[in-house]
């Protein structure tokens, strides 16, 4: 099925009540813009190991597991990405399952007055047989009182809370049986026709349990599921043809607010009463992506600085997210292009550095990989920037010396697996120059330099003829955080 086929189905099941949304853990990420990732590997030391292809820990000792606990609960409480909650609820959806124990989207529903159950899974349900004919009914899905279901416990139930390995063995030991879950829920999945998983990568194991535990499989009658997942995940490897033979699943390289916004497209036109009213917004983000570093009294840092002032002295309800301020590798711009859509932009400032930053250019890469109709990456070339050659030389000999330290040192085993994977990173990195070079010169929206800039009373300031250029570049950006 073509995947304009499966949002067209996915309207008629919404309309029907027959569609059930799986939210992933893609999608935590907190106000200051880190992933659950970034946020966890922060706390993870000798006596707190953090697996991330798992997102469990390992707690060595008792006091080191209430403190790390204290820390993930106070994660979780404040994630939630605005705007992609709000296009979430604007959808009737009877039913929502979500993987991770927070509860940002029924706060959504508060805030917007609209009427929602809330339920969890959690082990002392089972133990004091919770699962009464009051609670089934309280848990019943339906188009005007949708049901959010945490089915590894809740942030407002600590021992809910699935963290660790063998919390793990018991929550699936205990989940998989038929109807362990309210009767209610149960009877919904049974007879759901639309499956739509937003932020899943599957590259664990117990993701794929869980499709299990729904009974998705692929001949199941008129069943459609869509998955927006991550494109630098699993594509192309045999765990995603798996998925796709097994469960009938069709991945879509578009990001979950991407895809959220084509469903409401498609009900718009389809199915119009499945939809609230718009609920509007006023939260935008923007991700500054620039190579810093440097102690020049003049450079990338200087214009992000004068964006920021821009935006403060306009009073811009626009959060600025800068690389810099999430470090862990590749995590920050993950976290943000999986929710890069309406209301969000992406600002990178292109210099000599930046194209010879392993870094920089492996965001540069993972922004690529995502698809958008519309234009959301707004470009600032520094001034400096050289010609190609320069840099696929540059990175070639990058390569090089990689294979020059593996035969000229004595390194183990696991060295040689880490240079070789650096070595491939330089290879991508190499093979991307000529579409990335093609890119930047085609959606070049402000040049820049050190030339541009003066000291005014002791600061670093945009010259009065320079000044424009940014007005203009800023407008624009705040007409594209409007649509």
């Amino acid at each position: 099925m073509a995947e304009q086929q499966v949002y067209e189905a996915i309207a008629r099941n919404i309309k029907t009540g027959h569609c059930v949304l799986l939210l992933g853990p893609e999608l935590s990420v907190n106000q200051e813009g880190k992933g659950y990732r970034s946020y966890f590997k922060g706390l993870s030391d000798e006596d707190c190991v953090y697996f991330s292809d798992d997102n469990l820990f390992h707690f060595k000792s008792s006091i080191r597991a209430r403190s790390a606990i204290n820390d993930i609960m106070s994660f979780y409480e404040g994630v939630g990405d605005p705007v992609l909650l709000e296009m979430i609820a604007r959808i009737k959806f009877p039913l929502v399952i979500n993987v991770c124990p927070d509860n940002a989207l029924g706060k959504v529903y508060e805030q917007k007055a609209i009427a929602h159950e809330y339920g969890y899974f959690s082990s002392s349900h089972l133990d004091n047989n919770y699962d009464t004919q009051e609670e089934n009914e309280r848990l019943k899905p339906s188009l005007s009182k949708p049901v959010v279901y945490n089915i590894f416990g809740s942030v407002d139930d600590r021992l809910s809370m699935v963290l660790d390995h063998r919390g793990l063995y018991r929550r699936i030991e205990q989940i998989l049986p038929s109807d362990s879950l309210p009767l209610s829920i149960e009877s919904h999945l049974k007879n759901a026709s639309g499956f739509i998983f937003l932020g899943f990568r599957f590259d664990s194991w117990y993701y794929q349990l869980l499709c299990h535990k729904l009974k998705l499989v692929k001949d199941r009658e008129e069943a459609n599921y869509l998955v927006t997942t991550l494109s630098t995940s699993i594509h192309g490897k045999p765990k995603f043809n798996i998925l796709q033979d097994h469960f009938g699943m069709i991945f879509t390289p578009q990001n979950p607010t991407q895809s959220i916004d084509k469903i409401i497209s498609q009900c718009q036109s389809t199915a119009p009463d499945v939809l609230r009213n718009d609920l509007n917004n006023d939260s935008f983000s923007v991700f500054l992506s620039y190579a810093w570093g440097d102690e020049n009294l003049v450079d990338r840092e200087t214009i992000v600085h004068q964006i920021q002032k821009y935006v403060s002295e306009n009073n811009l309800s626009i959060q600025l997210i800068k690389d810099k301020d999430v470090l862990t590798f590749g995590d920050s711009i993950d976290s943000f292009m999986t929710r890069i859509g309406k209301g969000k932009s992406i600002i990178r400032v292109v210099s000599d550095k930046y194209l010879r930053s392993r870094y920089c250019m492996t965001e540069a890469i993972r922004m690529s990989n995502f698809e958008s109709e519309e234009k959301r990456i707004f470009t600032i070339n520094w001034g400096d920037v050289q010609d190609l050659t320069v840099y696929k030389e540059f990175w070639i000999s990058q390569s090089r010396n990689i294979f020059n330290d593996i035969d000229n040192k004595k390194i183990d085993w696991h060295d040689k697996q880490r240079l070789k994977a650096n070595n491939q990173i330089y290879l991508d990195i190499y093979d991307f120059l000529d579409d990335f070079h093609f890119q930047i010169q085609d959606q070049i929206d402000l040049r820049i330099s050190e030339n541009d800039f003066e000291a005014k009373d002791d600061e670093i300031e945009l010259t009065t003829e320079s000044m424009p250029r940014l007005e203009s570049f800023m407008a624009a950006i705040v007409d594209t955080l409007n649509t």
